[in-house]
Protein backbone atom coordinates (compact mmCIF):
# COMPACT_ATOMS: atom_id res chain seq x y z
CA UNK A 1 0.00 0.00 0.00
CA UNK A 2 3.02 2.35 0.88
CA UNK A 3 4.15 1.90 -3.35
CA UNK A 4 0.36 2.78 -4.50
CA UNK A 5 0.36 5.57 -2.01
CA UNK A 6 3.66 7.11 -3.61
CA UNK A 7 2.69 6.54 -7.12
CA UNK A 8 -0.83 8.52 -6.26
CA UNK A 9 1.31 11.47 -4.60
CA UNK A 10 3.09 11.82 -7.62
CA UNK A 11 0.65 11.92 -9.98
CA UNK A 12 -1.41 14.48 -7.86
CA UNK A 13 1.71 16.59 -7.98
CA UNK A 14 2.14 16.07 -11.69
CA UNK A 15 -1.62 17.56 -12.83
CA UNK A 16 -1.66 20.41 -10.08
CA UNK A 17 1.97 21.37 -10.93
CA UNK A 18 0.24 21.57 -14.53
CA UNK A 19 -2.52 23.13 -14.23
CA UNK A 20 -3.50 26.03 -15.53
CA UNK A 21 -4.15 29.58 -13.79
CA UNK A 22 -5.40 31.54 -16.83
CA UNK A 23 -8.61 32.90 -17.08
CA UNK A 24 -8.66 31.33 -21.05
CA UNK A 25 -8.64 27.80 -19.35
CA UNK A 26 -11.03 25.00 -20.76
CA UNK A 27 -12.01 21.37 -19.96
CA UNK A 28 -14.45 18.85 -19.60
CA UNK A 29 -15.34 16.32 -16.61
CA UNK A 30 -17.58 13.70 -17.78
CA UNK A 31 -18.92 11.12 -15.37
CA UNK A 32 -18.72 7.12 -16.76
CA UNK A 33 -20.85 4.61 -16.42
CA UNK A 34 -20.61 1.16 -18.16
CA UNK A 35 -18.41 -1.93 -18.33
CA UNK A 36 -14.66 -3.33 -18.15
CA UNK A 37 -13.58 -6.79 -19.18
CA UNK A 38 -10.69 -8.03 -17.12
CA UNK A 39 -8.37 -11.12 -18.91
CA UNK A 40 -7.68 -13.34 -16.02
CA UNK A 41 -7.42 -16.56 -18.28
CA UNK A 42 -3.59 -16.41 -16.62
CA UNK A 43 -4.00 -17.60 -13.29
CA UNK A 44 -3.85 -20.22 -10.87
CA UNK A 45 -7.23 -19.57 -9.16
CA UNK A 46 -10.05 -21.09 -11.84
CA UNK A 47 -12.77 -19.19 -9.63
CA UNK A 48 -11.46 -15.85 -10.50
CA UNK A 49 -12.97 -15.85 -14.27
CA UNK A 50 -16.31 -15.82 -13.31
CA UNK A 51 -15.69 -12.56 -12.01
CA UNK A 52 -13.71 -10.88 -15.73
CA UNK A 53 -16.74 -8.22 -16.40
CA UNK A 54 -17.44 -5.75 -14.11
CA UNK A 55 -19.87 -2.95 -13.63
CA UNK A 56 -17.35 0.57 -13.91
CA UNK A 57 -17.89 3.82 -12.72
CA UNK A 58 -15.76 7.36 -12.76
CA UNK A 59 -15.01 10.70 -14.18
CA UNK A 60 -12.99 11.34 -17.06
CA UNK A 61 -11.30 15.05 -16.79
CA UNK A 62 -9.43 17.59 -18.90
CA UNK A 63 -8.35 20.90 -18.45
CA UNK A 64 -5.52 22.97 -20.32
CA UNK A 65 -4.97 26.32 -21.56
CA UNK A 66 -7.00 27.43 -24.91
CA UNK A 67 -4.21 27.63 -26.90
CA UNK A 68 -2.72 24.16 -25.36
CA UNK A 69 -2.24 21.94 -27.59
CA UNK A 70 -3.22 18.88 -25.59
CA UNK A 71 -5.25 18.98 -22.27
CA UNK A 72 -3.87 17.19 -19.25
CA UNK A 73 -5.47 14.17 -18.57
CA UNK A 74 -7.40 12.71 -15.04
CA UNK A 75 -9.36 9.86 -14.90
CA UNK A 76 -10.46 7.31 -12.16
CA UNK A 77 -12.17 4.64 -12.31
CA UNK A 78 -13.28 1.84 -10.16
CA UNK A 79 -14.99 -1.96 -11.40
CA UNK A 80 -17.29 -4.21 -9.01
CA UNK A 81 -18.03 -7.71 -9.66
CA UNK A 82 -19.43 -10.30 -7.53
CA UNK A 83 -20.55 -14.12 -8.16
CA UNK A 84 -21.40 -17.30 -6.26
CA UNK A 85 -20.04 -20.75 -7.49
CA UNK A 86 -20.85 -24.11 -5.47
CA UNK A 87 -21.57 -21.98 -2.42
CA UNK A 88 -18.47 -19.87 -2.61
CA UNK A 89 -18.67 -16.36 -2.55
CA UNK A 90 -16.37 -14.41 -5.23
CA UNK A 91 -15.86 -10.62 -5.00
CA UNK A 92 -13.26 -8.87 -7.50
CA UNK A 93 -12.86 -4.95 -7.86
CA UNK A 94 -10.28 -3.14 -9.58
CA UNK A 95 -9.33 1.01 -9.11
CA UNK A 96 -7.41 3.47 -11.81
CA UNK A 97 -5.80 6.69 -10.94
CA UNK A 98 -4.49 7.87 -14.49
CA UNK A 99 -2.98 10.66 -15.82
CA UNK A 100 -2.01 11.65 -18.99
CA UNK A 101 -2.70 13.87 -21.92
CA UNK A 102 -5.65 13.84 -24.32
CA UNK A 103 -5.91 15.58 -28.17
CA UNK A 104 -9.07 17.15 -29.18
CA UNK A 105 -8.82 15.70 -32.36
CA UNK A 106 -11.69 16.87 -34.15
CA UNK A 107 -14.20 19.56 -33.01
CA UNK A 108 -17.26 20.84 -35.59
CA UNK A 109 -19.90 22.55 -33.96
CA UNK A 110 -20.63 20.40 -30.71
CA UNK A 111 -19.13 17.74 -31.53
CA UNK A 112 -15.95 16.53 -30.04
CA UNK A 113 -13.67 13.94 -30.95
CA UNK A 114 -10.87 12.95 -28.81
CA UNK A 115 -7.66 10.51 -28.13
CA UNK A 116 -5.65 10.71 -24.89
CA UNK A 117 -3.08 7.95 -23.58
CA UNK A 118 -0.96 8.13 -20.25
CA UNK A 119 0.35 6.42 -16.81
CA UNK A 120 -1.90 5.25 -14.25
CA UNK A 121 -1.89 3.95 -11.08
CA UNK A 122 -3.87 0.28 -11.53
CA UNK A 123 -4.52 -2.27 -8.91
CA UNK A 124 -7.00 -4.79 -8.30
CA UNK A 125 -8.69 -6.41 -5.13
CA UNK A 126 -10.49 -9.90 -4.55
CA UNK A 127 -11.88 -11.49 -2.04
CA UNK A 128 -12.96 -15.48 -2.02
CA UNK A 129 -15.40 -16.67 0.76
CA UNK A 130 -16.09 -20.59 1.30
CA UNK A 131 -18.37 -21.14 4.27
CA UNK A 132 -16.40 -19.77 7.64
CA UNK A 133 -12.96 -19.21 5.85
CA UNK A 134 -12.12 -16.38 3.84
CA UNK A 135 -9.10 -15.34 1.89
CA UNK A 136 -8.36 -12.05 0.12
CA UNK A 137 -5.63 -10.19 -1.36
CA UNK A 138 -4.94 -6.68 -3.27
CA UNK A 139 -1.82 -5.37 -5.24
CA UNK A 140 -1.49 -2.18 -7.56
CA UNK A 141 1.41 -1.33 -9.79
CA UNK A 142 2.15 1.33 -12.44
CA UNK A 143 0.61 0.82 -16.07
CA UNK A 144 -0.49 2.13 -18.68
CA UNK A 145 -3.79 3.54 -20.35
CA UNK A 146 -5.44 4.97 -23.53
CA UNK A 147 -8.71 5.71 -24.76
CA UNK A 148 -11.07 7.38 -27.54
CA UNK A 149 -14.54 8.64 -27.48
CA UNK A 150 -16.94 11.45 -28.91
CA UNK A 151 -19.18 13.87 -27.14
CA UNK A 152 -21.68 16.00 -28.13
CA UNK A 153 -22.13 19.07 -26.80
CA UNK A 154 -25.96 19.97 -25.77
CA UNK A 155 -26.50 23.59 -24.78
CA UNK A 156 -23.58 25.59 -23.34
CA UNK A 157 -22.38 23.26 -20.98
CA UNK A 158 -23.67 19.75 -20.97
CA UNK A 159 -21.87 16.81 -22.73
CA UNK A 160 -23.26 13.18 -23.60
CA UNK A 161 -21.20 10.70 -25.25
CA UNK A 162 -19.19 7.43 -25.06
CA UNK A 163 -15.68 6.60 -23.60
CA UNK A 164 -13.41 3.61 -24.87
CA UNK A 165 -10.53 2.77 -23.20
CA UNK A 166 -7.57 0.26 -22.60
CA UNK A 167 -5.25 -0.14 -20.10
CA UNK A 168 -2.58 -2.51 -18.45
CA UNK A 169 -1.22 -2.70 -15.23
CA UNK A 170 0.50 -6.58 -13.65
CA UNK A 171 -0.45 -7.55 -10.15
CA UNK A 172 -0.31 -10.39 -7.46
CA UNK A 173 -2.69 -11.63 -5.35
CA UNK A 174 -1.86 -13.66 -2.98
CA UNK A 175 -4.86 -15.81 -1.34
CA UNK A 176 -2.90 -18.30 0.69
CA UNK A 177 0.69 -20.21 1.09
CA UNK A 178 0.97 -21.86 -2.77
CA UNK A 179 -2.06 -20.06 -3.95
CA UNK A 180 -1.52 -16.60 -5.99
CA UNK A 181 -2.62 -15.57 -9.28
CA UNK A 182 0.62 -14.26 -11.00
CA UNK A 183 0.63 -11.55 -13.57
CA UNK A 184 -2.84 -10.69 -13.65
CA UNK A 185 -3.95 -7.73 -15.86
CA UNK A 186 -5.81 -5.60 -13.34
CA UNK A 187 -6.35 -3.45 -16.61
CA UNK A 188 -8.61 -4.04 -20.00
CA UNK A 189 -10.75 -3.01 -22.10
CA UNK A 190 -13.67 -0.59 -20.53
CA UNK A 191 -16.23 0.91 -22.50
CA UNK A 192 -19.53 3.10 -21.93
CA UNK A 193 -21.69 6.35 -21.38
CA UNK A 194 -20.42 9.88 -20.41
CA UNK A 195 -22.71 12.48 -19.31
CA UNK A 196 -21.12 15.53 -17.78
CA UNK A 197 -20.44 19.65 -18.93
CA UNK A 198 -17.96 21.37 -20.19
CA UNK A 199 -16.55 24.72 -20.06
Amino acid sequence: MKRVAVCVAVLAVVLFAFTPARADSAGNVNFFLGQKSLDLSNQNVSDLDQVEDQLAFGAIMSFGADDWPVQIAADVLVTADETTIAGDTITSTTFEFDAGVRWLIYKKGKIFLYVGAGVGVIGAAAEIESGPFTADDGDASLGFWADAGVFFRLGKAFNIGVDLRYSDASVDLEFAPGVVAQDLNAGGFSYGLLIGFGW
